[in-house]
This record gives C-alpha cells, structure tokens and sequence, in this order.
C-alpha cells in the first residue's frame, strides 16, 4: 500500500509560500553594483531588471534559495542542482552529470521532462531539479544534504562536481547571459545534453537560444511552470509544493 508523504507543514510546522527570489548584478571584477527581491511571478520587474543592464558589462543572476519573504533572514526552498567542469575534459563533464542526473531520476521517481540542463557558458554543465518534483521544505541543513548527495555522485566519476556551491551564497547565473569569456549559458534539451559532443555544444553558446527552443530561457522559475505539459503553475504555494 502507498503511504502519503507529509506536508511540509507537518515535517515544520510553517505553512510558509516562498515567492521571493534576490537579484544580483555584477561588475567583470566580482564586485555586487546592485541587488533587489522581487517575487518569483513579477515578470515585469525581472524584464526592467535585465533592460536596466542590457548594454553593460554587467552579470546578471538571482539567489538559489527561493524565500519566503523579502530578505535573507526568511525561510527557503532551494531546488536540487549540480555543476559539472573541467578545463581539459569536456566530454567527461557532460557525461558525468548525464550519468548524475540519470541516477538522481531513480532516486527521486521523477521524469526526465522535469529536469533542466544548462552548458554554464564556460567550462562545464549544470543540472536543476525544481522544489515540486520532491516535495522542498524548508531546512536548516539542506546545503549540507545536497552537498553529501553531490559527493556521492563525485565518487562515481570523480573529479567533475563542484561539491564548493552549496549555500545560500550560491547565485544562479540567468539563463541567455553571456559569460567574461564571450559564450553563452544556454538551456539545452534531455537529447542535445545526451547526443551532442562538448564542441557542438560551444557553437551553440555563440548565440541566445530562441525562446521557442527549450522552456524556461530566463530562469528556472519560469521553466517549472510548465515542466510536466500543464500552463500556468502558481508561483507562490504552500511549503510542500513550493515552485523554484
């Protein structure tokens, strides 16, 4: 007999909604020229925060952790992701978090539409699974729980993880940035992830993708809205079924 998972609620005691996400600029050099929240759903304000920098050498991203107010000191979601990178070996990068992600899936009895693949637009690929695929609560020791769950899949190919970007310091680089070096973080498809070679894959990130090519070229939190075939997901929900 199946048994129903606890709500978040229940696991907590906070029925929170987390509907916030932090913005961040930054200058070539690292420096934080500006930051604000707005709300996952305000599309509005997130498309005036990219025109404001649209012609400046700055790098736009947006805090991992989703909160559940409009500060740092609020509780959060933070959706599953790894990063895989190397210098000198491509290839083995993206096989590395193929092979992850594919485990993860098991794991987690998710399908694979629901998972979000990135060339990082330097040297390496990312994976995001978002908070409604696995009922995200909130937690104190989340980073650490996906940092040893990293660590685990770094001993099967080790070497490619970044097992350094968990915590709430971690910033999400938007998808359709381009990067110092001239290329492109870009959203790429289960089968583009799967089939095509390291260099395909760089030609690609020469340019923006076309918003009609992969669901969710601004960000992941517009991504999960659509992620299993239904429109229009809330954005704010309770904290069991909290949108990243």
């Amino acid at each position: 007999m199946e048994c129903e998972r606890p709500s978040g609620l229940a696991l907590t005691g906070n029925d929170d909604h987390y509907e916030w996400i932090e913005l961040i600029a930054r200058s070539s050099s690292g420096e934080i020229v500006a930051r604000a929240f707005v709300r996952i759903g305000d599309h509005e304000a997130i498309d005036i925060w990219f025109k404001r920098f649209s012609n400046t050498r700055v790098f736009l991203s947006h805090s991992i952790c989703i909160y559940a107010g409009p500060t740092r000191e609020a509780r959060d979601v933070v959706p599953f992701y790894l990063h895989a990178r190397s210098e000198s070996d491509l290839d083995g990068a993206k096989r590395c978090l193929v092979e992850a992600g594919k485990q993860l899936l098991i794991q987690m009895d998710a399908p694979s539409a629901c998972v979000h693949w990135y060339f990082d637009g330097h040297n390496g690929f990312q994976l995001l699974i978002p908070c409604p695929l696995f009922d995200a609560f909130y937690s104190p020791w989340i980073f650490d729980l996906y940092a040893d769950i990293a660590a685990q899949q770094d001993r099967i190919q080790p070497g490619f993880l970044d097992l350094s970007i968990y915590s709430q310091d971690y910033m999400w680089t938007f998808p359709n940035s381009r990067g110092a070096g001239g290329l492109y973080k870009i959203p790429l498809t289960e089968a583009e992830i799967s089939e095509l070679p390291a260099h395909e894959m760089l030609a690609l990130a020469t340019s923006r993708r076309r918003p009609n090519m992969v669901v969710g070229t601004r960000g992941y939190h517009y991504a999960i809205r659509h992620c299993d075939g239904t429109a229009q997901r809330t954005a704010a929900k309770s904290v069991n079924r909290s949108d990243a």
